[in-house]
């Protein structure tokens, strides 16, 4: 009566392993828990309650703010600059043209 109770619940081989959620005996090739029965192991209904379960209950991960790069900044400091510099030459030039008609 024991090895009748010992065999593989998918292939009905002499079951080696027991579930340790169903409790029910598998062969080496169907031990496997999974969640659909397309696959090698056996599908387990304690089994997928407990992974929806853990699945619901998992915490999202939050994701620090992206730094960025330096290679980014210093193409914009590179622009900063650029403009900095044409600015204070049309200043420059805009002076020099109010001094020179003046003169005039």
């Amino acid at each position: 009566m024991e090895d009748l109770e010992k065999t593989c619940e998918k292939c009905g081989l002499e079951g080696e392993y027991q579930c340790p959620y169903c409790n029910k005996w598998y062969c080496s090739r169907h031990i496997t828990p999974t969640i659909d029965e397309y696959t090698y192991g056996h599908k387990c209904e304690p089994y997928i309650a407990q992974k929806t379960t853990m699945e619901r209950e998992k915490p999202i991960p939050i994701r620090p703010p992206k730094r960025p790069e330096i290679k980014d900044m210093d193409k914009e400091l590179k622009m900063l600059l650029k403009y900095s510099i044409i600015l204070i030459i049309l200043m420059l030039i805009i002076l020099l043209f109010f001094r020179i008609s003046r003169t005039v």
